[in-house]
């Protein structure tokens, strides 16, 4: 390609924050076409104006420099390359080491890579940390990311009401954003604040709820009105307990070719991409109440290439699917909710809990925690031991103590 790229930055106004202010981006122009980039910097329009002046001081001027200083790094890239490409620009500007570049940059990078990838969920979950983290502080640079910040994040969190499990969920992003910076080189690897002896991430977990084999029955004995949003709601959280703990978004993937008369095969959505190599394959099979399900609320026309449950496949895109789907998720956690509050279930039963109690009953079954790790499509078994934790009932804990002792012996007391 003929021609040279130009690199300035660019107020963009048509893009307002809450603070009224708007974000400065460098652009890059190489034969007419344009891309911008994000530079952590946000200015008000009575900002831009001063610190293009001569009145420019303090953190106005120091901006303008930091503008300046991006520019002229980006053209040094740019101009050095043989023939001028966007991707091989992008591949040496934003690889190369800049202890000042901009985490919320990377986020950007990250939330688009996901949104092509169609991962919306995991793409809203890093939206999520990033709009969070800024509210705390606006302007955030790799070397800011120490331990005292986080410990001080933690604290802010925590004085606005929101819980330790809110800020694990929130700050598991910007470690997965850190670790991507040291293998990228944009950042040293001493200077990683996710350590034992620096800051560990809290988990503010909660014991996980199942259903023992009593209430597992009160459910399965409830009888909604047919054809209901409640009998729906009910018989989707069998078909996941029945089905492995089949994720809700997987039983939305499931197709009619899937289904081999007795059984059905599939590959966790969850795990789609980290295994590529080597895909986990979870192995179904089905029994008489699970075949009812299908017949009841799959879609009548069986071709193999249809959805089994189309509810949320109707949609083009992937952004929304997911909204589709979450709003399904969340009207069957209602429905579940006022079931179980007339049935005498005394806890909070979601889409969620069915995947446990599946793995709470093939423990309580005697079933052993390798068998459980290929029937949840668990990677790792370390996976599975985190995931049975806290499962494992106070009569079952009262049983094995009362047996400690069945031997023919003496008491030494």
């Amino acid at each position: 390609m003929k021609g040279k790229p130009t690199f300035s930055y660019w107020h963009d106004t048509k893009r307002v924050k809450k603070d009224n202010r708007y974000p400065v981006k460098s652009r890059v122009t190489f034969q007419r076409n344009r891309k911008y980039y994000g530079t952590g910097i946000d200015a008000s329009e009575g900002e831009w104006k001063i610190m293009h002046s001569s009145e420019a001081k303090g953190k106005l001027l120091k901006a303008r420099r930091e503008l300046d200083q991006i520019v002229q790094e980006a053209e040094q890239i740019g101009l050095q390359l043989p023939v001028f490409s966007f991707h091989q620009f992008e591949e040496l500007f934003f690889n190369a080491p800049d202890d000042h570049q901009s985490v919320y940059e990377a986020y950007d990078r990250k939330m688009e890579r996901l949104h092509k990838e169609g991962r919306e969920g995991t793409r809203n979950s890093y939206a999520d940390s990033k709009g969070s983290l800024m509210r705390f502080k606006p302007n955030l640079a790799f070397p800011d990311v120490t331990a005292d910040f986080l410990n001080r994040y933690e604290k802010y969190m925590l004085e606005n009401g929101r819980s330790l499990t809110t800020v694990g969920i929130y700050l598991r992003p910007l470690r997965a954003i850190l670790n991507q910076a040291i293998q990228d080189k944009i950042i040293s690897a001493d200077s990683y604040p996710f350590r034992k002896n620096k800051y560990k991430i809290p988990t503010g977990k909660k014991g996980k709820v199942a259903l023992n084999e009593d209430e597992l029955a009160i459910l399965f004995n409830y009888h909604p009105i047919p054809f209901s949003t409640e009998d729906r709601s009910k018989d989707f959280w069998f078909f996941s307990y029945l089905c492995n703990g089949m994720n809700f978004k997987d039983v939305f993937n499931l197709k009619y070719h899937q289904i081999k008369e007795e059984s059905f095969k599939f590959i966790r959505e969850k795990t789609r991409l980290t295994t590529k190599d080597a895909p986990i394959i979870v192995d179904v099979q089905l029994n008489d109440h699970s075949k009812k399900i299908i017949e009841k609320w799959g879609s009548k026309d069986r071709n193999p290439d249809n959805y089994v449950f189309p509810f949320v496949n109707s949609e083009r895109s992937e952004e929304a699917r997911q909204k589709v789907r979450k709003q399904f998720i969340k009207l069957t956690n209602q429905h579940l909710s006022k079931i179980c509050a007339k049935a005498g279930i005394n806890k909070e039963v979601t889409t969620y809990v069915a995947r446990h109690t599946f793995a709470a009953i093939i423990i309580n079954k005697g079933y052993s925690i390798e068998v459980l790790r290929e029937l949840l499509g668990h990677t790792d078994i370390k996976t599975t031991q985190n995931y049975i934790n806290d499962i494992i009932p106070p009569s079952k804990k009262k049983e094995i103590a009362s047996c400690l002792l069945d031997f023919n012996g003496e008491s030494g007391l």
